[in-house]
């Protein structure tokens, strides 16, 4: 069937006319046989309509008919006939067209007295052979091939650009847990020693066997002695004021990170978390979609950085006011600091597990115990990644801390002061039994307030993140199914399914 459209090139200021008429002749078609002018080959208009309905879905074969002089060369013919050809099909047009012919212009056509004349250049065939020996059921399903292979494309390219934004989110909410973890580490910064030691020195003698009862005379003289008026709620209270400053300067800290357009935090390959970043890292790198350099993973002492942006999925959000923050911030804070019945409980458990590795001599000695509540009323917290036992070799007493999202190789150190009278032996065994109550109280008090500043800082941040996720993911898992099965390229090799 030959099908004619009304002409397409023809309009006035605002619009150009029948192109709503003839734009469905043309997808309708299976071959095109376009008719051009010396005036209206590079007429952008006419090819840029042609090539968005040819291309739109697959692409349809094509025969160019050069109405000209007779008198024009056939190098121009053919060279007029690539423009059309490339501005309609790009590039590679030429393999969609099925042969370039020309019209001579003549009096007696245009008066309707002669046929069109319609010759192929040299080396072609004509023009009845040609669309004569066409299958249509072949040209319909090479059609319908490079349709689906160009489903297949876009649908790639929507994957990628889908997996891009789902990789940038994934890093942006990795690092915005690793940054909240550092900050409730930063707001745990003073570590009450004499308080909790003194109520461990408690738990430890209502532990004591009774045929060590005059050791517990001794132990409670010398903690009289060393310390006649410290009391635990006061030395609990100083730090509850040290530590009421240092959460809102954290606080304040990871509200910043998280307002700028990017940030840096610091984590391990060895983390679970640090490692699946540094995949997704070069997930996104090999995708080529993310402009370069805004996600990364830079190798530092003692870690790793990830470097992010703000996601583009983001926009600009507001910001809520601090001072709206500050008020609960304070409110869930009071009485972080107290002594919970968990972390008795944890003492009760220490005591025992202490005393159990003890031999009888150490039993008998147990004075050291004594010696608790002499340390200073609050230490310093110095914040460890990476670099594990390291800090034992300074006189210090180091604690591994758990339950910190991106920081598995975090760890706690404060120093063991010098405390006269005890000798070298004494202070071994004391180190040794600050460790677990050390780590007991910062385990505890850091996960109370990373869930503090994850709800009152970082949690818009992180359910944008996740609802976006959580819309993008369904159409990606629907993407690869789909480029399972469409024609094209797989992992470099053909598809045949």
């Amino acid at each position: 069937m030959l099908l004619d459209t009304p002409d397409f090139d023809t309009g006035d200021s605002i619009r150009l006319f029948n192109r709503d008429v003839a734009k469905p002749v043309l997808e309708a078609s299976d071959v095109l046989i376009y008719t051009f002018t010396g005036t209206t080959y590079n007429n952008r208009a006419n090819t840029q309509f042609l090539g968005g309905v040819l291309r739109d879905l697959g692409c349809r074969k094509v025969v160019l008919v050069y109405r000209c002089y007779s008198s024009l060369p056939e190098e121009e013919v053919r060279e007029h006939a690539g423009v059309v050809l490339e501005n309609i099909y790009g590039r590679d047009g030429a393999q969609w067209c099925l042969g370039v012919y020309r019209v001579d212009e003549e009096n007696l056509v245009a008066e309707g007295k002669k046929p069109a004349d319609i010759q192929p250049l040299s080396g072609g065939r004509p023009i009845y052979e040609v669309l004569a020996g066409l299958s249509p059921q072949d040209v319909r399903s090479d059609f319908i091939r490079e349709a689906l292979h160009g489903v297949r494309e876009v649908a790639g390219k929507v994957h990628d650009a889908a997996e891009s934004a789902r990789l940038e989110l994934s890093l942006y909410t990795t690092a915005t847990k690793i940054a909240t973890s550092w900050a409730a580490a930063d707001a745990v910064q003073s570590f009450p020693q004499a308080a909790l030691l003194d109520r461990f020195a408690d738990i430890w003698l209502d532990s004591k066997p009774v045929f060590l009862s005059a050791p517990v005379k001794f132990t409670n003289w010398l903690k009289a002695k060393l310390r006649p008026d410290t009391r635990r709620g006061d030395a609990i209270a100083v730090a509850e004021a040290v530590f009421k400053k240092d959460i809102l300067e954290a606080a304040n800290k990871l509200r910043n990170q998280l307002a700028a357009e990017g940030f840096a935090v610091k984590t391990s390959l060895n983390d679970q978390a640090g490692k699946t970043a540094a995949e997704d890292v070069a997930r996104l790198e090999s995708l080529g979609v993310s402009p370069s350099g805004l996600f990364a993973i830079d190798k530092t002492q003692g870690g790793v950085n990830l470097r992010v942006s703000k996601p583009r999925q983001f926009g600009t959000r507001k910001i809520d006011s601090w001072e709206a923050r500050i008020g609960e911030i304070e409110e869930d804070a009071s009485g972080v600091m107290e002594e919970s019945e968990q972390f008795d409980s944890r003492l009760r458990a220490i005591a025992v597990d202490f005393r159990g590795g003890l031999g009888f001599k150490d039993k008998v000695r147990e004075s050291v115990t004594g010696a608790l509540p002499a340390v200073t009323a609050v230490a310093a917290v110095t914040w460890v990644i990476g670099t594990g036992g390291t800090g034992a070799a300074g006189g210090g007493i180091i604690a591994h801390i758990s339950g910190m999202f991106g920081m598995n190789d975090l760890f706690a150190l404060v120093a063991l002061p010098v405390i006269p009278g005890l000798d070298k032996l004494n202070r071994a065994t004391l180190a040794k039994l600050m460790k677990p109550i050390m780590g007991a109280w910062l385990d505890e008090k850091t996960t109370a307030v990373r869930v503090i500043l994850e709800n009152r800082i970082a949690k818009p941040s992180l359910d944008a993140a996740t609802e976006t996720i959580a819309k993008i993911e369904p159409h990606i898992r629907k993407l690869e199914a789909a480029q399972e099965i469409l024609p094209g390229k797989v992992a470099g090799k053909e598809n045949s399914k």
